[in-house]
Formats: C-alpha cells, structure tokens, sequence
C-alpha cells in the first residue's frame, strides 16, 4: 500500500509506502493501491480519487495557442499568464521564437516552441 499527499488544490506533494505526519490539517492523504509516479498524479477535488495527468492537446495557429485548458499558467521567459479563456495570443513586430512553459494540476507539465511574427494587415 502506499499513500500520496496533496495540497488543498489537488496538486501533488508526494508518494509514500510510509504514512507521513505533515503536521498540516489542509493536507490531503490517499491510499494508492500501487507506488504510482508523483508527477503523473492528481487529486479530483470532485470526486476525491486519484487521476492520472493527461498530457496537453494545444493548437498552435499563427500568433495564437488555442485548447490550453482553463486555470493553465502558462510562462515563456520572465512573463506568467493564467489562462481564463483555453486561449493566449501573441502580438510582435518582429519574428521570434517564444519556449512556452505549460503548468495545470491536471495535466502533465510541458514545454512548447512557438514560431511568431508580425501579422498580416
């Protein structure tokens, strides 16, 4: 048997074959049936199971990220957006390659490349 801990938003904090004392009523433990891997875990905060992490299935078109999913932080170089629409777009007067660094509690984190440029009038 083994335990996962998570914070009060469902993210994970780890993995145990021991229980762990936090000393943090806001801890959430769950028995898993087997030692699964922390970082391809969540907590439904709905239902109380735990979830595999699926991995992110974005659209990339133009100057515009479509299909992130809702509450996704989403950070390329010193700049983090929270994406409250499944969108993030671009503007730039220049062509540029932006790294998009991907974080939801339910999906599994990833890096994108996005190619940008100056749209046409």
């Amino acid at each position: 048997m083994a335990y996962a801990y998570f914070k009060a938003d469902g993210t994970i904090m780890s993995v145990s074959r021991n229980e762990l004392d936090y000393g943090d009523s806001s801890v959430i433990v769950a028995e898993l049936p087997d030692l699964l891997n922390a970082n391809l875990i969540y907590l439904d905060l709905e239902t109380m199971q735990v979830k595999t992490r699926q991995p992110f299935a974005v659209a990339v078109e133009g100057n515009s990220v479509s299909n992130i999913p809702v509450g996704t932080n989403v950070t390329t170089g010193d700049e983090i957006y929270h994406v409250e629409d499944g969108v993030i777009e671009f503007e730039t007067d220049t062509p540029e390659t932006l790294v998009l660094f991907l974080s939801h509690p339910h999906y599994i984190e990833q890096f994108i490349t996005v190619e940008i440029g100056p749209e046409a009038p």
